[in-house]
């Protein structure tokens, strides 16, 4: 049996009965207690599901994604604070950078003046438009449109990001959890952040207050703990410890 087939079995009976013993997943793919415990690191560490002593708990506690409309006018204060430090502070003429389809993102580029002497590579509907309007200029990925978010993801748009090497990246974020750490809502749009991250010589998480103890379901791998652009606000010591975290006030 493939890993893949193996792991989805897994998450179907943990997601229907809400728990699982290590026993019964061996008997339920009729694998060794070796390749179940292996498989249950691999599910926890990609946010899938939770281990627990034994076996594992389905992750019932996490978001729900909602769409580009409703973010956008949501913390709008906190978003364009974050937006202006950007602008202002971190992105230089002549760059090439790469902004995904988050918010806060969309607000950062709203804040460019007209005519912004960069080059903005993105995978959002919206910010494509917003900056092509701006007359700054603009490559769009090509893929598969996510309705709700109206983000372009899938394998076209992978393909066609690791060709790009990028002088900064800006990148949305919708979980920042001490256990689940950092976690959208998309396995597609998950990849691109990464992958992001990777051909960029550096790259921000753009995140108000609200998303610090938020999970969702889809973990996002970085090589390198990323710095965070948040408004000012108590944040836990532990975000301190873990991430390079700059606060900007409103």
């Amino acid at each position: 049996m493939l890993a893949a087939d193996r792991h989805q079995m897994i998450i179907d009976l943990v997601k229907e009965r809400g728990t699982a013993t290590v026993q019964e997943l061996c008997d339920l793919t009729t694998s060794s207690l070796s390749t179940i415990r292996r498989d249950l690191n691999q599910l926890d560490q990609a946010g899938r599901l939770k281990k627990v002593h034994g076996g594992a708990q389905y992750l019932t506690e996490f978001g729900e994604e909602t769409d580009l409309s409703s973010r956008s006018v949501e913390h709008l204060a906190a978003k364009r604070a974050i937006a202006q430090y950007v602008v202002k502070q971190v992105i230089k003429p002549g760059q090439l950078i790469y902004l995904d389809a988050g918010s806060t993102c969309l607000q950062v580029i709203e804040a460019l003046p007209i005519g912004a002497n960069i080059m903005i590579v993105t995978n959002g509907l919206d910010q494509a438009y917003t900056a092509i309007h701006r007359q700054i200029d603009t490559i769009l990925l090509g893929g598969a449109i996510r309705p709700l978010t109206r983000a372009i993801a899938g394998t076209t748009a992978y393909q066609q990001l690791s060709a790009y090497n990028f002088d900064q990246a800006f990148l949305g974020i919708n979980g920042i959890d001490s256990h689940y750490g950092l976690t959208t809502t998309a396995r597609e749009e998950a990849d691109l952040k990464g992958l992001a991250s990777r051909h960029s010589r550096r790259y921000f998480l753009l995140a108000d207050q609200t998303k610090f103890g938020q999970a969702y379901d889809q973990r996002v791998v970085f090589d390198q703990a990323p710095t965070i652009i948040t408004n000012s606000g108590p944040i836990d010591a532990q975000f301190h410890q873990r991430y390079r975290i700059k606060e900007v006030d409103v």
